[in-house]
């Protein structure tokens, strides 16, 4: 599941320039397209920050990685699952 996550995340981050650049008007000025895209490549580096922010908040809560049988895999869904939480709301 990982290896489809990496594939599906590297898919998307070209999507992103191209996507970016095309939700701009057609008869706006060219800087308007460029800061569309700067603007979107800049909050790579908040979600960059913010993750390991939202990991240490998980670990704090033990219950969510830990279960009768041992550590769990777990953690890093809900980590992901919190990361999906913006994509939702857009």
């Amino acid at each position: 599941w990982r290896l489809m996550l990496g594939i599906g995340a590297g898919g998307v981050y070209p999507l992103m320039a191209v996507i970016a650049r095309e939700s701009v008007q057609r008869d706006s000025n060219e800087m308007s397209s460029t800061i569309a895209v700067t603007t979107v490549f800049s909050m790579q580096g908040w979600g960059y920050f913010l993750s390991p922010l939202t990991m240490l908040f998980l670990l704090q809560f033990p219950s969510l990685y830990t279960s009768n049988d041992g550590p769990s895999d777990s953690l890093w869904r809900v980590h992901l699952g919190v990361g999906a939480i913006p994509l939702a709301i857009v």
